[in-house]
């Protein structure tokens, strides 16, 4: 490293003013000049050395935090310890290697993994020697460096998967709202208003599910697929802003039966136009064993948690994210002991604290009720009169499981516009989780 020109200045002063005072032939005096103006020179000299040396200091500093950032660098975290810790004492050696009358002695990097591996520190210790210009007139041959510095990284968090369960049973065919439901029941042309699901007439020759749609009424399910809809249409423009999100959207729904409506995909278009294929399941013809159909939330569920795939921590393609939207009216319709072979119950809902667990708080459940309308009807008399209490606890807890922790949540919806409301919180909740989480 050049010698700064006013310290060299200083110096060559110095020397001529020691010259000088050392031609004076004038006795004590002389001498004791000369004395005095030697220990001014090597103590300049040795200040500058300091300086120097500092300086060399806080470039060798410089190079260390390169080096543990280096090591940090989102690229580097999928890739393992050891691949690390050599790129940082490599590009360390390198960049030292540039620095005149620098000799590194020893140089260390150590690798910590934090929270299960999704982020990381790199600590890099060094000692060093500056060579010294003027200290060596002393018999200081060197002069001593060294350096401690740590920095830390996250993995990059920036895929998502979004799953849709939907409820597609007979209760999604009820009018949208009450007043809808009001006008079905008075509808002379309609043959229900609770459960119009006979897609195939077996229950008297007619569709009464289009029947209803052909007059106006919006059905449940219709409000089941405009939230769901809205929800990708939103996810659509948050990736445009947001180019470094990466969304996955499945879509399945239940009933009698288990449906794929649409498999996880990231063309959002598509997922759309397989939102709009959802609808309410069709009615089997009668017989002992079918009974006009059930819903079989818990053998569903279980067949849905077969399906889910690619959960993980969010930082590549097969590691998402997850949030699982279960949309339903909580009412399990099983074979069973009352009149017409049929029982009731909320137990699916065992079935969510474990599928939580299983993936280490890496998957969310967002469970929207969509509460029964109060009627007559004699089924609902004794299918969800007798359970209803139970129904919004049950949701509850398979969202926010007590001693599990999550980012689930509970929503309420009382009719169709209600599914939309609560499918749009769902949406700014996962939208301002994934914003917390990005790595841009």
């Amino acid at each position: 490293m050049p010698i700064r020109k006013p310290v060299l200045k200083s110096l060559l002063g110095a020397l001529q003013l020691l010259r000088r005072t050392a031609s004076d032939r004038r006795g004590n005096v002389a001498l004791f000049a000369a004395l005095t103006m030697t220990g001014i020179i090597i103590a300049m000299g040795a200040g500058a050395d300091f300086t120097f040396t500092q300086r060399r200091a806080e470039q060798l500093r410089g190079f260390a935090d390169a080096a543990v950032l280096a090591a940090v660098r989102p690229a580097l975290l999928n890739q393992s310890d050891a691949v690390s810790k050599q790129t940082a004492l490599s590009l360390f050696k390198a960049q030292a290697a540039t620095i005149a009358g620098i000799s590194v002695s020893n140089v260390d990097v150590t690798i910590t993994d934090i929270n299960g591996g999704k982020s990381r520190s790199a600590t890099l210790t060094f000692s060093a020697a500056s060579t010294p210009m003027f200290a060596g007139l002393i018999g200081m041959t060197s002069l001593p460096l060294s350096g401690t510095t740590t920095a830390s990284g996250s993995k990059s968090t920036n895929y998502f998967q979004v799953l849709f369960f939907v409820d597609i049973s007979g209760s999604m065919s009820t009018g949208s709202t009450s007043d809808i439901i009001a006008a079905m029941n008075a509808d002379p042309s309609l043959g229900c208003a609770f459960a119009c699901h006979d897609p195939n007439g077996y229950a008297g020759g007619v569709d009464w599910r289009e029947v209803a749609r052909s007059k106006g009424y919006t059905l449940k399910v219709d409000s089941e697929v405009s939230a769901m809809r809205s929800f990708i249409g939103a996810l659509q423009t948050f990736q445009a802003n947001n180019p470094t999100a990466n969304f996955s959207t499945g879509i399945y729904s239940f009933g009698n039966f288990f449906y794929t409506n649409q498999v996880p995909t990231t063309n959002l278009s598509a997922a759309m136009a397989s939102a709009s294929t959802v609808d309410v399941e069709p009615v089997q013809a009668w017989t002992p064993a079918t009974n006009w159909d059930y819903t079989y939330t818990t053998q569903n569920l279980k067949t849905m948690i077969s399906n889910i795939t690619n959960v993980g921590d969010g930082t590549s393609a097969t590691s998402r994210l997850t949030y699982f939207i279960f949309i339903t009216d909580g009412v399990e319709d099983v074979p069973g002991s009352h009149p017409d072979g049929r029982d009731s119950d909320t137990t699916y809902t065992n079935l969510c604290a474990p599928l939580i667990q299983q993936y280490g708080g890496n998957l969310s459940i967002f469970t929207i009720w969509t509460d029964y309308p109060s009627t007559t009807d004699q089924q609902y008399s004794y299918l969800v009169q007798p359970i209803y209490p139970n129904i919004a606890p049950a949701l509850q807890s398979c969202a926010n499981p007590p001693g599990v922790a999550t980012n689930g949540e509970y929503l309420l919806a009382t009719d169709g516009p209600g599914i939309v409301t609560a499918v749009n919180t769902v949406l700014q909740k996962i939208l301002a989780l994934s914003t917390a989480r990005l790595t841009k």
